[in-house]
Order: structure tokens, then sequence, then C-alpha cells
């Protein structure tokens, strides 16, 4: 449990636990759309597994049985922030808490490792993933989109420690 100003958060990690080696196979069992999501898709997530596997990046993820469920990738961008590279539930298993169950104890290890902001990049067509992270506490950064590649842009969200002051309950 850790106790921020005056705000309580449980942080237990439960189900969730760090992963120190992916493999393409299984982040894309995760994923599906990963690769097309991205200009030279396969060429990104080789490079961001190499990240983890040097530790220039860490995952945390979800597993039933020996089957992964959820992803999180993640790149550290200075000494106090963060970059959530890939945020990713398995199809099956989306609309289940999976994903709120891991942004919670992704908070944690912020709170935790002293992380003052995460940014995550949204497809700027993708309004369930878009409303997902602005109801887990993030903001749209205004008039900001980023180009990843021909026809596709991505909204840039942000999460501070103090936007949970403003978390609702099962978030506290």
């Amino acid at each position: 449990m850790e106790r921020t100003s005056n705000r309580l958060i449980l942080c237990g990690t439960g189900p969730v636990r760090p992963l120190t080696r992916l493999t393409v196979d299984a982040t894309l069992n995760v994923a599906p759309d990963l690769i097309k999501r991205y200009q030279n898709g396969h060429y990104w997530l080789e490079r961001r597994l190499d990240d983890l596997a040097h530790n220039r990046a860490y995952a945390m993820g979800i597993a039933t049985g020996s089957h992964l469920i959820a992803l999180a990738l993640l790149t550290p961008k200075g000494a106090h922030a963060v970059k959530l590279s890939t945020f990713s539930v398995a199809p099956r298993f989306r609309s289940a808490g999976i994903g709120r169950t891991l942004l919670q104890a992704l908070r944690c290890k912020w709170l935790a490792d002293d992380i003052d902001r995460v940014h995550v990049t949204v497809d700027q067509d993708d309004f369930s993933t878009t409303q997902f992270f602005l109801n887990s506490n993030f903001a749209q950064t205004k008039d900001v989109l980023v180009n990843y590649g021909e026809h596709r842009w991505d909204k840039v969200l942000s999460w501070t420690p103090a936007a949970d002051s403003r978390a609702p309950a099962f978030f506290r």
C-alpha cells in the first residue's frame, strides 16, 4: 500500500507480474494488430523487445496459465518520466477489468519509482482506447498529434500522480 499526500492507493500486484523476456509471438497473441499499427511494425516491435532484453525498457503483464493475456511495455524517458509504448489486452479478455488491473499495478510501480509523468499515444481514431485512458485519469494534450506513418496520427495523453487525487473510487 502506498500513501501519497491524502490519498491511499492499494498496491498489491495480484496477477500482474514483471516480464523480463518476451517473444514476438507472445506479444502478437496479446496485441494482434500491433504490427499493422506502425509503419515497419515488425522492426519496431523487435526494437522494443531488444530494449526489454537489454534493460532499456520494462514490461508487466497478466497471464492465464502459460498464456499472456495483457501486456504493458514501457520505456524510461529520463529519471522521472515513462513512455507507455504498448498497452494491450488480448481481444477475448477485453471489457473484463484486466486492463484496469494492469494499469493499477503500473500506477503503484510509478509511485514507488517516483515517476511524475507518463505519456501514451493513441491512434486518433481509436475512441475506446482513448476513453479508457481518459477514464483512468490520463489527460489529453490539446492540439498535439504525433505522426506514426502515412494516414496515422496519434493523440498524446499524460498521467501524473496529482491526477489520481481526482480518481474514481476504484482507482484510490
